[in-house]
């Protein structure tokens, strides 16, 4: 039922808002803060400035919710803030839409990004270099080597590398390649990806949430490594070693 105090205002056309219009803006708007953390979270995407655009503005919403609950008598002591208290609802609904739209349309794209695709090479018994190339979606079998070493400056711990290597914290046994666990609370848990095309070694990070850096530098797409380049995954250094 209208409140009369619409009536009275001439404001009769905003009366949806205010009976229920208010409560369905606050529902969507939970609903999107809860996917736009949770989708970011899981996919350790580091989308702090979409969540606070998300999750802020649900705020504006507020005033409109109390003024449709006051009892009459407060009702009409605030009636000239009726059509302020519409846009401000109006504000914190629509801005968590077009926030989430957006986040979706760039991090699908962001994902879906190319960039420099690795390769790994071998030769065939006709002496023919050959090349395959790998995604992440690749399957390829993986082989130890002993041509590349990633050793923790802090414990000393020494890990050998192979033609494909997974970086990071968590449970990674999915993964196709080498396993690379780091007991760092700040690394993501697909952290980075390192591969070798035959020659070199390359590193790339896989969307964590810190970035990877190499001498302090944070990379983007497959960077190739020199020997005894400094790799930071997290809070952790690791010191790159490729044998002559």
């Amino acid at each position: 039922m209208q409140s009369p105090i619409f009536i009275q205002t001439g404001t009769i056309s905003l009366a949806w808002f205010f009976t229920w219009g208010n409560i369905l803006f606050i529902g969507i708007t939970v609903i999107l803060i809860l996917y736009v953390f949770l989708h970011s979270y899981f996919k350790e995407i580091p989308a702090l400035l979409y969540r606070l655009i998300t999750a802020i503005p649900a705020i504006l919403i507020i005033p409109s919710i109390v003024f449709s609950i006051v009892s009459y008598q407060i009702k009409v002591s605030i009636q000239n803030f009726i059509l302020l208290f519409f846009i401000l609802g109006l504000l914190g609904g629509i801005i968590p839409i077009v926030s989430s739209i957006i986040y979706t349309v760039y991090f699908t794209s962001f994902s879906k990004k190319k960039m420099e695709i690795p390769y790994i090479q071998s030769i065939d018994d006709s002496g023919q270099t050959e090349r395959q190339y790998i995604d992440e979606r690749t399957k390829v079998e993986v082989v130890p080597m002993t041509k590349g070493y990633l050793i923790n400056k802090s414990t000393g711990k020494t890990y050998t590398l192979s033609n494909i290597n997974i970086i990071g914290r968590g449970s990674l046994q999915e993964e196709e390649g080498n396993k690379i666990k780091l007991n760092d609370p700040y690394t993501s848990r697909i952290h980075a990806r390192m591969i070798f095309d035959g020659n070199r070694f390359k590193i790339s990070d896989s969307s964590s949430a810190s970035g990877t850096y190499i001498n302090n530098q944070k990379i983007k797409g497959w960077v190739t490594l020199e020997d005894g380049d400094e790799i930071k995954i997290g809070r952790t250094f690791l010191k790159f070693t490729q044998a002559k």
